[in-house]
């Protein structure tokens, strides 16, 4: 977890790290899992969560937002090319669920310019559980 923050305590781009599940989908999508905030539960569930088998919370040290219509106007050209696009994937325990998705073979520079945009505009909306807890 230290690489999703940087020294100062903001988000870092290891926050935005995109997992090859290409076997299980019929695109080259790489996936990043999200919460859509349809309404207040959407919250109340993340901050419950606990990793699977165990009583270990899976978001310890907060919760950031990103507004759709920000990262769109943001992120703009590499939506209209396909290299970026989202998805509602909602799960047994958690109907909010959801993926960011990346272009699996897209070049390593615009991955990162992607996943620094994304740490950037999650900087601005971060709720951080507790700021004592954060990664040094």
């Amino acid at each position: 977890m230290k690489d999703c923050f940087t020294a100062e305590q903001n988000i870092a781009v290891g926050a935005f790290q995109f997992s090859d599940y290409t076997q299980y989908r019929i695109d080259e999508y790489h996936e990043a899992s999200i919460n859509w905030e349809d309404d207040p539960q959407a919250v109340t569930l993340l901050l419950e969560q606990k990793k699977e088998g165990t009583e270990e919370l899976m978001f310890k040290f907060g919760y950031a937002r990103l507004p759709l219509n920000l990262v769109r106007m943001t992120l703009k050209s590499m939506i209209t090319h396909k290299y970026l696009d989202f998805e509602r994937k909602p799960l047994k325990n958690n109907p909010y669920h959801g993926n960011i998705l990346i272009l699996g073979n897209i070049n390593k520079k615009e991955k990162i310019m992607i996943q620094n945009c994304l740490a950037a505009i999650a900087n601005n909306d971060f709720y951080p559980r507790n700021a004592t807890d954060l990664p040094q």
